[in-house]
């Protein structure tokens, strides 16, 4: 009897079930080194038929049926980690997340753009991609000290950035699959750079505590009081939070076990929270109590501003960091949090554009990312 631990498991994500490949010009298979606290489990639907009956010496059994398989529900966190990495051509700029952005906002790695060094210095990937009913179907590989499951079909439906500012820059990612197999008889040994691409150990970390944020109110007329203004914000946290709203189809059909066939995208919802001193006093420095007084102060519906999250700082080649760029989102009225020392959070919502710069439902320019790395 084999035991596993938790400690020792490698994960993998391909795109492919079978002719795994780690070589730099064609890698389909990559390594991601996820941190403590990962999951996945497959619930499964039930129903209970029972009896009910009056007298003095009724039936009072029950049988029960499992109907059909819930989809696969995984998580896990990873640190944002650039790098760069050579394909027999050229010096490309990725990252060793750059298939879960890919299953989140398209249908094939090339959504992700690995930047080539000296003409674009960065990784790049937007919610240009995203106008999909069918986002990436991936396979996740759990290659644990004996066993190795497989998570079929997986898509990433959802992910958390968090930036305490005492931290790593990470993400927490989460998602559905369609069924859970054990893989080890049909492959229980996995090479790096034979099976998959490997994150090398000179991957960049990205220190939060250097982070910067500019958040910009756009003039707009016909708003009263919404004049351009930029702000001024030292973070003490926060998170952008990006959803799918992937939902499954199971079949229902009688006298079998039914299983997930499919997965369709939702509406894309991508919010966030800024934490941070409340500095009040003094009027026009455009500080946290400036962005409370003209919030709490407009009357109209909608409110334009600009956000930009630079986490690690720099934002230029040679400083590892990572951009979250939002040209237009709403903002709620900041709250007031009773702290040792008095705090603000400012929830927003990011939203479409057109052309003009007014908003549009039907847009899907809503955010880019892009992570540069120490090279």
């Amino acid at each position: 009897m084999a035991l596993n631990l938790s400690r020792n498991t490698k994960v993998l994500a391909s795109t492919v079930t079978a002719g795994w490949d780690g070589a730099a010009s064609a890698a389909n298979t990559f390594e991601l080194n996820v941190l403590d606290g990962y999951s996945f489990s497959q619930a499964t639907n039930a129903t209970d038929i029972t009896l009910n009956e009056a007298g003095t010496a009724p039936q009072r059994g029950k049988r029960s049926f499992n109907d059909s398989l819930a989809p696969v529900d995984w998580s896990f966190t990873t640190y944002i980690r650039p790098f760069q990495r050579n394909d027999g051509t050229d010096d490309l700029n990725t990252s060793g997340e750059r298939i879960l952005w890919a299953g989140l906002w398209g249908d094939a790695l090339a959504d992700v753009t690995e930047g080539v060094d000296g003409t674009q210095d960065f990784m790049s990937v937007d919610t240009t991609t995203s106008n999909i009913a069918e986002a990436m179907k991936m396979q996740l590989y759990f290659v644990m000290d004996n066993t190795v499951y497989h998570l079929s079909d997986a898509t990433v439906n959802s992910v958390e950035i968090d930036f305490s500012i005492d931290g790593i820059a990470q993400a927490t990612w989460s998602g559905f699959a369609n069924v859970i197999t054990d893989f080890t008889e049909t492959k229980s040994a996995w090479t790096a750079g034979t099976d998959y691409m490997a994150v090398p150990t000179s991957a960049d970390f990205i220190r939060n505590k250097l982070s910067t944020v500019t958040l910009a109110r756009t003039a707009k007329v016909g708003i009263p009081g919404h004049t351009a203004r930029t702000y001024t914000l030292a973070l003490t946290g926060g998170s952008i939070s990006i959803d799918n709203g992937i939902t499954y189809l199971t079949p229902e059909e009688l006298g079998v076990r039914n299983e997930p066939i499919g997965a369709f995208t939702g509406s894309r919802q991508i919010s966030g929270t800024l934490n941070a001193y409340l500095k009040t006093g003094t009027a026009g420095v455009n500080d946290t109590g400036d962005l409370f007084d003209d919030m709490s102060g407009f009357t109209d519906t909608e409110n334009y501003h600009a956000l930009n999250l630079l986490m690690g700082g720099g934002g230029i080649p040679g400083t590892p960091s990572v951009s979250f760029d939002i040209p237009a989102c709403q903002l709620q009225i900041p709250t007031v949090d009773i702290q040792d020392v008095i705090a603000t959070t400012i929830n927003f919502s990011a939203q479409g554009v057109d052309g003009s710069g007014d908003y549009q439902i039907g847009a899907d320019n809503e955010m880019t990312v892009q992570y540069y790395n120490s090279i």
